[in-house]
């Protein structure tokens, strides 16, 4: 993942949302939380809280440093709420590289490849072993100057697997003596001209030096000068000169530019002292801040991360992947636990429908046991009344038929035999005086009421003696019984 496009992502996504700092001091974890609007910031809440005593575990060792940060950390944890907030947190400057470079301008992405290339250059340490972010700060003549910070990966790795463990995913790592320089710019405590002027930062274990012009920076630098040894002349004489080393660096990257001014700020009360005592000997008109008018390092976090354009992130890509992978197990996770649930429910509901349906078999059957008898009586009613009234129906007995077809018979025509079938059909046989008048007959059987179907099964006219021969059957409404046959 490109920490460029993940910063922007961050940026954009988390603007109006509040921050957490953390910030790793001298023995001590301090938080910061801040409310960001735009341009308005307001601080929610402040606390600080000191690493444990090391105590002699039962095989004699010290409790490591990290369980110290991760107790640290939870008990700052307790007083917000992290899922509310950007987590950004910083490693000291002095366990960090920055150098600026002059690059071709060119896409972000192309340009971390280019720096990918690079980076083996400017780094003693293997690629594996560190971590490094870059910011774009400024472009001129086609060429972009960038900063770039390398830092080791083990020692990003040991703050963030603190605040890690004690549920605090940092997003943003970024360098402490940056983040307060920025701080300082944006609270304009600081001069911003066109000179090269410098932020020296005084710690408990080192000094940080920051020259810059505008807001940019063009030189960082860290000695490892405790405040013990500013303490010293010896302290302050290596001080001073590197401070004239960097100004000297500053001005063969920026040609003409004039020196400025120098703000000294003491970041431990211990180190107050020594700090007043630079600044009439540090060779430019200094001036120095004291902690009221300083923002505190954690809420300098919070302050360099609510830029309006992405800053470095020295955040390993393995936290990433390792975060990615772990939302991607717990999706899975509940999504196996939904299912579940939602299998289980509808077995639920199957086997609840599957005991109403055998419940309402049941008493089907038994009302069905206790009816059986009943319905046995009831069909056998049934037949007999079918029965009786076929007796009774006396519309296609054969009676009727005989007394229908007789009044539909013409004169001259003659019945040679008539079969009778129950229910199904009569046949009719005989003779008429011509064919026209078989025809005729058996059309006005075709009309009768009594009958579905005639057909005409042959007409024959006798050359002898001129009479017609005719077979006509004549289906009846009914479709069942037996047969009776009269003939004459």
């Amino acid at each position: 993942m490109n920490p460029f496009r993940t910063a922007r992502r961050l940026t954009r996504l988390h603007g109006p949302r509040a921050r957490a700092g953390f910030f790793f001091g001298d023995g001590v974890l301090q938080l910061a939380v801040a409310d960001l609007t735009g341009a308005e910031i307001g601080v929610s809440q402040q606390a600080t809280a000191t690493m444990p005593a090391t105590q002699p575990r039962e095989n004699g060792k010290a409790t490591p440093p990290l369980l110290q940060w991760q107790t640290a950390a939870e008990k700052l944890r307790q007083q917000f709420d992290p899922r509310e907030r950007q987590i950004i947190t910083a490693i000291g400057c002095e366990d960090v590289l920055c150098e600026t470079l002059l690059v071709p301008t060119t896409d972000p992405t192309e340009l971390r490849q280019m720096l990918d290339l690079q980076i083996d250059n400017l780094s003693p340490l293997p690629t594996e072993e560190i971590a490094y972010g870059f910011e774009p700060l400024d472009v001129a003549d086609g060429r972009s100057r960038v900063l770039v910070a390398i830092a080791r990966k083990a020692a990003v790795n040991e703050r963030v697997a603190a605040l890690e463990a004690a549920g605090l995913p940092a997003e943003i790592v970024t360098v402490d003596a940056l983040a307060m320089f920025r701080a300082l710019c944006l609270r304009q405590l600081v001069p911003i001209d066109d000179n090269l002027n410098v932020v020296v930062l005084f710690g408990t274990a080192a000094t940080h030096l920051v020259v810059y012009r505008q807001m940019q920076p063009v030189v960082v630098r860290s000695l490892l000068l405790s405040g013990e040894m500013l303490s010293t002349i010896e302290g302050q004489t290596a001080a001073r000169e590197e401070l004239q080393r960097t100004l000297v660096a500053a001005e063969t990257v920026t040609s003409h530019c004039s020196r400025g001014r120098a703000t000294l700020i003491a970041l431990h009360e211990n180190v107050a002292d020594a700090t007043t005592a630079l600044v009439d000997c540090c060779g430019l008109p200094a001036e120095c801040l004291r902690d009221g008018a300083v923002p505190s390092p954690a809420l300098s976090l919070c302050l360099g991360g609510a830029a309006d354009r992405p800053r470095l992130n020295l955040l390993p890509n393995e936290w990433h992947l390792r975060r990615r992978s772990v939302r991607l197990r717990l999706s899975l996770i509940r999504g196996a636990i939904a299912l579940a649930a939602a299998y289980l429910a509808v077995l639920a509901l199957f086997l609840t429908l599957l005991a109403l349906r055998k419940a309402e078999l049941h008493n089907l059957q038994s009302q069905i046991g206790s009816m059986q008898e009943q319905y046995a009586k009831g069909k056998q009613l049934h037949a007999e009344l079918v029965a009786m009234q076929k007796q009774l129906d006396t519309k296609y007995s054969a009676l009727e038929v005989l007394r229908e077809v007789s009044a539909l018979k013409p004169e001259g025509l003659y019945f040679n035999s008539l079969v009778f079938r129950k229910d199904q059909a009569l046949t009719l046989r005989g003779q008429a005086q011509s064919a026209k008048a078989a025809l005729d007959f058996a059309g006005q059987l075709e009309k009768s009421g009594l009958f579905s179907k005639v057909e005409n099964k042959g007409v024959r006219t006798d050359p002898a003696n001129g009479l017609t021969r005719f077979e006509i059957l004549c289906t009846l409404q009914p479709a069942a019984g037996g047969m009776t046959s009269v003939s004459r």
